[in-house]
């Protein structure tokens, strides 16, 4: 199965953080996992670690990150099939 998750936890983009390491573990019950967070760090990069990827959804304003958010999905095309989207915030409310 593949996962998408979305959130604002900054701190998965810091690897050795309590979070990414928690992340890290639930990306191994899975096929493919991927965690989308929302940031306003221009400097953050993409990091990738086996069957798990932490994409950084950069923007100024919360309105810029879900423009951002859309281009991401449009030009990466997924698979829907076996896809699960988590929504753990507020932020579903925009999806």
């Amino acid at each position: 199965m593949k996962v998408i998750s979305i959130g604002t936890d900054e701190n998965i983009l810091v690897k050795g953080s309590r979070t990414y390491k928690r992340i890290r573990e639930y990306s191994d019950l899975v096929d493919e996992y991927y965690c989308l967070v929302f940031t306003k760090n221009k400097k953050a990069k993409i990091i990738k670690n086996g069957n798990f990827k932490v994409i950084p959804v950069k923007g100024r304003n919360k309105f810029m990150q879900v423009v951002h958010l859309v281009r991401i999905f449009h030009f990466a095309k997924p698979n829907y099939k076996k896809l699960f989207v988590f929504l753990p915030n507020s932020y579903s409310l925009f999806v």
